[in-house]
């Protein structure tokens, strides 16, 4: 990659181009993903979480449109339900600054908004699957 990359330097490359790399960082500080060479010599952009509860759980409410919140046959149920992820979700970002006090495992997972999408997304299978009347 850094060969490569050495190699966008010609003068015949188009004077327009440009690399974007996206990587979390590895879990163990032994595991190298991208050269240290290439990160001294790239422009780094982050996303830095929100720090208290409230910040935590606008940034993950906001990160639902209005067509994700229709898109269910259920709203009521899913907007209620939806809330309560975000809540979880706001909690357990939160505990981070804690590290693992308090927690079963000796590891924190990282519950991104990747994730909580992906929640939304079975809740919204689940509900659609399940639209009749509620017992």
């Amino acid at each position: 990659l850094e060969r490569k990359l050495e190699a966008s330097q010609d003068p015949d490359t188009n004077k327009d181009f440009r690399c974007f790399l996206s990587a979390e960082p590895p879990g163990l500080p032994l595991q190298q993903t991208i050269p240290e060479a290439i990160l001294q010599n790239s422009i780094k952009i982050s996303n830095e979480p929100a720090q208290s509860l409230r910040q935590l759980l606008f940034r993950a409410w906001t990160n639902f449109d209005q067509s994700n919140l229709d898109a269910c046959k259920r709203p009521k149920d899913f907007r209620t339900i939806l809330l309560a992820l975000c809540v979880f979700h706001a909690m357990v970002n939160g505990r981070k600054k804690f590290g693992n006090m308090g927690w079963n495992c000796g590891h924190i997972y990282g519950f991104t908004l990747g994730d909580l999408t992906q929640c939304a997304d079975v809740l919204n299978n689940q509900l659609n699957a399940r639209s009749g009347a509620r017992a």
